[in-house]
């Protein structure tokens, strides 16, 4: 078992990730400014769904949960800002769509990337056999987009997703927006969920159980729970 971090570790770097969450959250400009955690999280989110959707649950971003689940995703703290926060969002985003639980998120993240697929961003079959231990980059689609990659930038999931609710809004056609906005809404909600339930887990444990930090919400808010604050569910 490798060394975790420290109760004052935990609490402070959870404030901060709530705290830099939220400020996002409530300083957005405009229906197509996701901000950067949310692209973040976001994105990888839609990737792991793309992969569920091609029958790859262990390609990508979802193939890591042994190796999640063996690590701690920080330990003093001082690791890089955005080396921390990925690791936290890739936690997040195994943990919730291996989960199995069905919800508004999950639904609507099938049908946005759906769309996509629809319209050929995004392709539903394999064009390739993944060979055995052929690597994730080579495991593509036959679209534009790897299932369950990494990518966060021009051409992501999130980004195309964005760029196609933009030209669908342009021809009067609202639906598609209305669903990319009601996406990041419930994608910022159970990001900032995950977060806070922590606070009702033991800081001691968590310190000392790497495998707590892959655990989804549900888990974290009723196995896990003990005498912490209390689960604060976000609007």
């Amino acid at each position: 078992m490798s060394i975790g971090p420290t109760p004052e570790t935990v609490s402070r770097i959870l404030d901060r990730l709530e705290t830099e969450l939220v400020a996002e959250i409530e300083t957005r400009q405009g229906e197509f400014d996701e901000g950067p955690i949310t692209h973040l999280v976001g994105t990888w989110y839609l990737s792991a769904i793309h992969s569920q959707l091609v029958r790859l649950d262990d390609s990508g971003l979802l193939s890591r949960r042994d190796r999640l689940r063996s690590r701690f995703p920080f330990v003093t703290g001082d690791e890089p800002e955005q080396e921390l926060l990925e690791a936290m969002a890739h936690r997040f985003v195994v943990a919730e769509v291996l989960s199995g639980e069905t919800d508004r998120l999950r639904a609507l993240s099938w049908q946005v990337v759906g769309e996509l697929v629809e319209e050929e961003l995004l392709n539903e079959e394999l064009n390739l056999n993944p060979l055995p231990n052929e690597h994730e980059s080579e495991i593509f689609t036959g679209g534009q987009l790897l299932a369950g990659g990494r990518h966060v930038g021009y051409g992501d999931h999130l980004d195309e997703l964005r760029n196609l609710s933009q030209l669908r809004t342009e021809s009067g056609e609202l639906e598609l927006s209305s669903d990319y906005g009601e996406y990041l809404r419930l994608i910022r909600k159970a990001f900032l969920g995950w977060i806070r339930a922590f606070r009702g887990v033991s800081v001691e444990a968590l310190g000392e159980f790497e495998y707590l930090w892959s655990e989804p919400t549900q888990l974290l808010v009723t196995t896990y729970r003990t005498a912490g604050e209390p689960y604060d569910e976000p609007l």
